[in-house]
């Protein structure tokens, strides 16, 4: 696979360098002292800018040959996370989102690859997507569950892995499919590390408000989590651990202060305080038919809740089906009909999901059966058993009777 000459000195910062980038992409694109005129007007620069986007937009779209050697992957790679901070810089992500849709759908579907493979351009993608707000558009790829890591396999690196699902994460929460998400920042979280990422720590954060988005309760972490990652996270999220500990106690002036306390991602905190409203009425199904607005109103938020308040929380369930209940505006009561029962096409949707990833969990247990590696190793093991036991019996260890 041949790269562009130029294209690929762009990619190595010979003329365009990125400050200030970080894990959310809000990077600064500069010129360089030795290739630009500073005393160039901003439009100019701007045009420089828009043409590079469009150049490697098309050179992705018309690439004849996907590489086959890591080196060229990686040049790559280099290449597009150079060409989508420029359009994160510039308001124009939008412009890579197709050629690199397209790009990832012929890659992992040419030769020994298939969906279910991880490219390096995954985490680019989905950085694209996110800030050019095309959602839906990478959804098709990032429902495709991952097993395996595309050819050639020395191209990904774990940093490849833990963008993926956390900027894939952040794909679901803008589509608010919070259990999703919840499920992409846990792999985030899951990713073998011998030390603690900040990526790994934004996971986290995110996890934890989605988890109560999408079951009013958060999951301690897996024993699948890196011990690294286990045992020394928390003492970077103390006021979100405490914004969990505040929904659980079902306080509603103790959950106002805890998430004014958080000093960041307030969209999702507030979600959350609506959904702390919303498991607030949810309660009074339980416990009630008929309940006055007043009484629904001091336990939304607090006792400062209007009843306006408290009727529109009501109006916004009943619209989204989470509760069945009516509303009379005469006596100011809401009658509580009981929850509506699960959409049985979802409950199918969800079982075929299942079945499809059980079986291909299957296949790769299959293939790893048959791998010569794995079968001279357990071969190796079962003689080493074999043999330390042969010593034990010899050495005077206890023998059964025949």
């Amino acid at each position: 696979m041949l790269i562009d000459g130029r294209l690929c000195r762009l990619a190595k910062g010979k003329k365009l360098h990125i400050h200030g980038g970080g894990d959310g992409g809000d990077g600064k694109v500069d010129e360089d002292d030795d290739d630009v005129d500073m005393g160039t007007p901003a439009s100019v620069h701007d045009d420089h800018h828009v043409s590079f986007l469009l150049e490697v937009a098309a050179y992705l779209s018309q690439l004849s040959s996907l590489p086959v050697e890591p080196k060229d992957a990686i040049t790559l790679d280099e290449l597009v996370r150079l060409a989508v901070q420029v359009g994160i810089a510039r308001g124009a992500a939008i412009r890579l989102v197709h050629p690199l849709r397209q790009l990832l759908l012929r890659w992992q579907s040419s030769g020994p690859a298939h969906p279910n493979s991880l490219t390096p351009l995954h985490s680019s993608f989905a950085l694209a997507c996110v800030h050019a707000k095309c959602y839906h558009i990478a959804v098709a790829i990032l429902d495709q569950p991952i097993f395996d890591v595309a050819h050639p396999p020395a191209a990904v690196q774990s940093i490849h892995v833990l963008e993926y699902f956390y900027y894939g994460g952040m794909v679901y929460t803008g589509l608010k499919q919070f259990h999703s998400a919840a499920a992409f920042f846990l792999m985030t979280l899951t990713v073998p590390a011998n030390a603690l990422s900040a990526v790994a720590v934004e996971a986290y954060k995110k996890y934890m408000l989605v988890s109560l988005l999408a079951a009013n309760k958060v999951a301690p972490l897996p024993k699948s989590a890196g011990l690294v990652v286990s045992r020394s996270i928390e003492s970077h999220v103390g006021p979100y651990l405490a914004f969990v500990t505040a929904f659980a106690s079902a306080q509603a002036a103790t959950v106002a202060t805890a998430a004014a306390a958080i000093p960041d991602n307030h969209g999702l905190v507030k979600q959350c305080v609506t959904a702390f409203k919303k498991q607030s009425v949810q309660r009074l199904t339980n416990v009630y038919t008929t309940v006055p607005l007043v009484k629904v109103a001091s336990g939304i938020l607090d006792s400062g809740s209007s009843i306006c308040d408290a009727e529109a929380c009501v109006l916004d369930m009943i619209e989204a089906r989470e509760i069945a209940a009516t509303i009379d505006k005469h006596q100011d009561m809401v009658q509580l009909l009981g929850v509506s029962s699960s959409s049985l096409e979802e409950l199918q949707a969800t079982i075929e999901v299942a079945m499809e990833c059980t079986a291909r969990l299957q296949d790769v247990d299959l293939a790893l059966a048959k791998n010569p590696k794995y079968i001279g190793r357990v071969k190796d093991k079962r003689a080493k058993f074999a043999g330390d036991d042969g010593a034990s019996a010899w050495q005077g260890g206890p023998q059964l009777s025949g």
